[in-house]
C-alpha cells in the first residue's frame, strides 16, 4: 500500500501519535513544458502536515493534469530529526530537512543512486523506527 493512504485525507491525525495535525498546507506549481507535451498545464501539488503534539511532518506529493488525472508520486516523513522521502518508482532516500518543501512547491532533489529498496515502515513503533533509519544512514 502506498503510504499516503495510511492518512485519512478527510480527518488527517498523525501516524505516530493519532494527534490531530496543528498545521496542514497545500502548495502547488504549474510544470512549465511545451505546448502539446504531456506535461504541458500539469499541476504539481503537495499537502505538509505537521503534527500539533509530537512535530514530526508528513507531505503528500502528487500531480495533476489537465484532465483531472491524479497521481500520488511522492511521500514524505520526519522521524526524530531523520528525512525519509519515499518516491513511489524508485524508494527510499534518508536525509534531513533539506529534502522537506519550504514556503514553495518543491520536489526533493535526489540522486538515483542515493535510493535505497523500499522497506515496510511501522508508525507504530516511533522509536523501533527511528533505530531502522539510523542503521540504514550508517550503511547506506
Amino acid at each position: 500500500m502506498p503510504l499516503h493512504e495510511l492518512i485519512d485525507r478527510e480527518n488527517p491525525k498523525c501516524l505516530y501519535c493519532d494527534t490531530e495535525f496543528g498545521s496542514i498546507r497545500q502548495i502547488g506549481d504549474v510544470m512549465l513544458a511545451p505546448i502539446g507535451s504531456s506535461a504541458f498545464g500539469m499541476r504539481l501539488e503537495a499537502q505538509i502536515l505537521k503534527c500539533q503534539k509530537c512535530h514530526e511532518i508528513f507531505e503528500i506529493h502528487w500531480t495533476e493534469t489537465q484532465k483531472n488525472e491524479t497521481t500520488y508520486q511522492i511521500f514524505v516523513f520526519t522521524c526524530n530529526g531523520i528525512v525519509v522521502v519515499n518516491w513511489y518508482q524508485f524508494g527510499f532516500v534518508l536525509g534531513s530537512e533539506e529534502l522537506l518543501c519550504a514556503e514553495e512547491y518543491y520536489t526533493p532533489s535526489v540522486k538515483k543512486e542515493n535510493f535505497i529498496p523500499e522497506f515496510p515502515v511501522d508508525f507504530s513503533d516511533k522509536k523501533k523506527l527511528h533505530k531502522k533509519l539510523k542503521t540504514y544512514l550508517v550503511f547506506s
